[in-house]
């Protein structure tokens, strides 16, 4: 059983907070246990009847931990409602990335973007960059529709570092540019995603130079009602369509989630007078099966499944700009077994502590045909099988609570291509993307030390090593060709928490040492054809950022100051492919250490709570990047985005209003100059309308209705290969037995 000692603050006009240990002596509510202690069953909920005061209202639990935020007049009077304080209401959200550990986001010392698809249920989401899109300070790139490449403070592709349940999806073979990735990861099974803005060296490692997007799948702990559900999604305007099967269990020592998800992705239609964008339809098939189980009162042992598997995904902007008559990437498929065991069973070294390992593939094929020779049709075809074992430990001593712990992760590839000629039909090796015998491994170890410096002030300092390793046979005279790189990564915050205010300071390091792409990989991008360089040194970047957070029960507001330094970025350059600068008719190029670059930005977020069931909901996000040496713009960075959100909230229905907007960004760079899916004079600014709703018209029935785009805007994020969705109407029934 947990027990939580209650305080209930209900805030005045005058702005006094009073802290009552009873209810109804000065309110005229009742709460079930309110004088004394409150004993919750398993999930954390309770039951209050609603009375007549009109004001706002705080539940905080032990050391002034804030459960829930709200507002009487939310509720309907003297009609039961119930609070559900496991999930902090009013986006009081627990998070792990930033210290790998649970901690509330509104004391995390870094900018944090936390996304729960449970609060999201006006929206209906067909792939997971779709819970990413409307946030501003995560610009999402889509090359093709299959794609979803998330740019964070202006950097993409290797240098965001994304994460399942604490395991690297990252591995040897991501791209520096825009990529696909995240679209592997059933949408279905997500219960939070977290987004840490700036370098991660010291929790993660390499990779997580512009941030890192964890995500999280459902809680398996928490209380559902056993039963199975059904979901079908329809779009009109394009015919796609989407049939979901789930099902939960729980029992007092087991629980188990999964489901099965069938996409069938028609072609795009954006605006007019674009209208059909061909080619961009595809199939996939996605699915998971978590179980969970209660070992004893203080351990748990946690098993995530996960899989998909997409054909034909076509990359539309080679076929628009001609250089090809086919490209697409089949197969596309993932998969990753992971287990975690979790004890806070107190011992001299720590007080909890977590272990995980997993294993993960992936499958890519790519199928293409040149317009430059378009009798031959090339395969290529890479799998590559990662392992990985982490552990973490939280120890608290007097005013320290320690954070420290290990990683280790190890990636074989296997690679193959070949050409076969469509007039004789004769099939023979060609040039595989990676040596067939490649191999990338990284390892590391940290220490994280929060200092309670006293009731408000907190000193975090932390320090990682870690080391990477990859090797692979090139061809002659190359050969054989191993490189390791090592890197001591600091952080160092400072943060100030008074009543509703939170102010922090930080300063980080993060690298990104090069990986099999960069170094070992030959292969066609949109450029041209690239060539390896195994003489790459690490990527380097120092940050600094200025944190504010206010929140009140009607208010939650975020705004973040951040600078980045980086040091010997690495981006393509020309070269030559055994001897000569062209390769099958296309330029050669090559990744190489460059130079400098700065980037500086802006965020800001608001939440704020009106009468009657409204709540405003709005973000905006400002990046400006610049290569220091040639003094010339950095490559891709996002324009001055925003996104309004106005919703009303009447059970058992919900209804908003989406506003999504973006400035013209006609600062380019040369790189963007020579890119065909940016326009000569830049990325047009727009501004995009949706009317979505949510019913809840039985216990078991529940209905979304969408109109997307309502003025039938032709638009696309700076970037982009294809065009968002013109004006369409989405309709969603889901089903759960009770």
């Amino acid at each position: 059983m947990f027990f939580l000692f209650l305080w209930i603050y209900v805030g005045l006009q005058n702005e006094v907070d009073i802290q009552l240990r009873g209810l109804e002596s000065y309110t005229g509510f009742k709460m079930k246990q309110a004088n004394t202690i409150a004993a919750f069953p398993r999930n954390g909920r309770l039951t209050v009847a609603v009375g007549d005061l009109h004001d706002s209202f705080e539940i905080i639990g032990p050391d002034d931990v804030v459960w829930f935020l709200g507002v009487w007049s939310q509720y309907v009077q003297n009609e039961e409602i119930e609070i559900d304080v496991q999930h902090r209401g009013f986006a009081i959200y627990e998070m792990v990335s930033a210290n790998r550990i649970k901690q509330l986001a509104l004391e995390s010392p870094a900018e944090v973007t936390v996304i729960r698809p449970e609060d999201q249920q006006e929206k209906t989401t067909q792939l997971t960059t779709d819970l990413l899109k409307e946030n501003a300070q995560i610009h999402l790139q889509k090359t093709n529709l299959g794609g979803g490449s998330p740019i964070i403070r202006g950097m993409s592709g290797n240098r965001v570092l994304y994460l399942v349940d604490g395991f690297r999806i990252n591995n040897g073979t991501y791209r520096l540019g825009l990529n696909q990735y995240l679209n592997s990861v059933p949408a279905e099974a997500i219960g939070q995603i977290e987004v840490l803005g700036g370098p991660s060296g010291v929790q993660y490692g390499s990779d997580g130079l512009g941030g890192t997007i964890q995500l999280l799948t459902a809680d398996l702990f928490q209380d559902r009602e056993n039963g199975i559900g059904f979901e079908q999604y329809v779009s009109t305007s394009d015919g796609t369509h989407i049939e979901t099967a789930l099902f939960n269990w729980n029992s007092a020592s087991f629980s188990a989630l999964g489901h099965l998800k069938h996409n069938s992705f028609s072609n795009l239609m954006a605006g007019s007078p674009v209208n059909e964008q061909i080619p961009t339809g595809y199939d996939q098939l996605d699915g998971s099966l978590n179980l969970g189980f209660k070992l004893g009162p203080t351990e748990t042992l946690s098993m995530t499944n996960l899989m998909s598997s997409a054909e034909d995904i076509p990359r539309t902007d080679r076929i628009w700009s001609g250089k090809d008559l086919l490209w697409t990437y089949s197969p596309q498929d993932f998969r990753l077994h992971g287990i975690r065991f979790k004890s806070d069973r107190p011992h001299f070294m720590w007080d909890a502590f977590e272990f995980g390992t997993a294993w993960m593939r992936q499958e890519e094929g790519r199928n293409r045909i040149s317009a430059k020779k378009p009798d031959i049709i090339r395969h290529s075809y890479n799998t590559v099988d990662t392992t990985q074992v982490n552990a973490t430990f939280n120890k608290f001593i007097s005013r320290h609570q320690l954070i420290y712990g290990f990683d280790y992760a190890h990636d074989t590839v296997d690679s193959w291509a070949s050409k076969e000629d469509k007039t004789t039909g004769e099939t023979t090796p060609d040039q595989p993307k990676f040596p067939d015998d490649s191999r990338y491994t990284q390892y590391g170890a940290f220490l994280i030390d929060n200092w309670n410096l006293s009731g408000k002030m907190t000193l975090r300092a932390g320090l990682r090593y870690a080391k990477v390793r990859h090797s692979g046979t090139l061809t002659d005279p190359l050969g054989l060709t191993r490189l390791e790189n090592d890197n001591l990564s600091p952080v160092l915050s400072f943060s100030y928490k008074t009543g509703k205010h939170f102010l922090s300071v930080s300063a980080t390091q993060g690298f990104r040492a090069p990986n099999l792409e960069d170094a070992l990989s030959a292969g066609f991008s949109n450029k041209g054809f690239d060539a390896p360089n195994p003489f790459l040194q690490p990527e380097t970047v120092w940050n600094g950022d200025l944190t504010y957070r206010y929140r009140s029960a009607k208010v939650l507001f975020q705004s973040t100051l951040y600078t980045a330094v980086y040091d010997n970025l690495i981006e393509r350059v020309p070269s030559t492919w055994q001897g000569d600068p062209r390769y099958q008719g296309e330029d050669v190029f090559m990744m190489d250490n460059v130079g400098r670059a700065e980037v500086w930005g802006a965020g800001l977020s608001l939440l704020y709570k009106l009468p009657l069931g409204w709540t405003l909901d709005a973000d905006l996000a400002l990046t400006r990047g610049t290569q220091t040496e040639k003094d010339e713009p950095m490559t891709r960075i996002p324009p001055l985005r925003g996104h309004f959100q106005l919703r009303w909230d009447c059970q058992p229905c919900r209804f908003a209003v989406d506003v999504d907007f973006a400035g013209h960004q006609n600062r380019l760079s040369p790189d963007d100059l020579n890119d065909t899916r940016i326009p000569a004079t830049g990325t047009p600014g727009y501004a995009a309308i949706h009317l979505r709703s949510f019913w809840q018209m039985t216990s078991q029935l529940k209905l979304n209705a969408s109109i997307e785009n309502l003025g039938d805007k032709l638009y696309k994020q700076h970037g982009s290969g294809i065009y968002e969705p013109g004006r369409r109407f989405v309709l969603q029934l889901s089903y759960r037995s009770r």
